[in-house]
């Protein structure tokens, strides 16, 4: 019923590069319908990702509401994905070109492939989710 701060789930995307700077990414339901040797060609990606409370679900939105002109709220979605993707990921096991480690970071974070981080806050609010498969259990 309670979310600790420190409580996290992994989130896994699996993605191959289809263009110069296009990547096409899976979740892991497609990944697993994939046939073996076409699994061969994609990457994956790890990240553990804290799990959302009522309070951080606030602070998000919160983060993500600009004042404008007469004191009108407006709500910046691209600034929540982007407050969602800082706040939420506090490890992976993303590598550079030279196979590195590379720190999350909001440098690092900001150089994913759009695709890429799309899909990681996909996977994360599907896992979220109650579904009637997930009810069942």
């Amino acid at each position: 019923m309670f979310v600790e701060d420190d409580d996290t789930i992994d989130v896994v995307v699996h993605f191959k590069k289809i263009g110069k700077y296009t990547y096409d990414v899976l979740n892991p339901e497609e990944f697993n319908g994939l046939e073996e040797d076409a699994k061969l060609e994609y990457a994956s990606l790890t990240c553990k990702m804290k799990i959302t409370s009522w309070g951080r679900y606030n602070d998000l939105q919160e983060s993500a509401t600009i004042i404008g002109d007469n004191n009108e709220r407006h709500f910046a979605y691209k600034v929540y994905k982007e407050n969602r993707l800082k706040e939420l990921i506090v490890e992976w096991d993303a590598k550079d070109r030279d196979e590195k480690p590379v720190q999350v970071n909001e440098k690092s974070l900001r150089k994913l492939a759009p695709e890429i981080a799309e899909e990681i806050l996909v996977v994360y609010d599907n896992d979220q989710i109650l579904t009637e498969e997930k009810e069942k259990n």
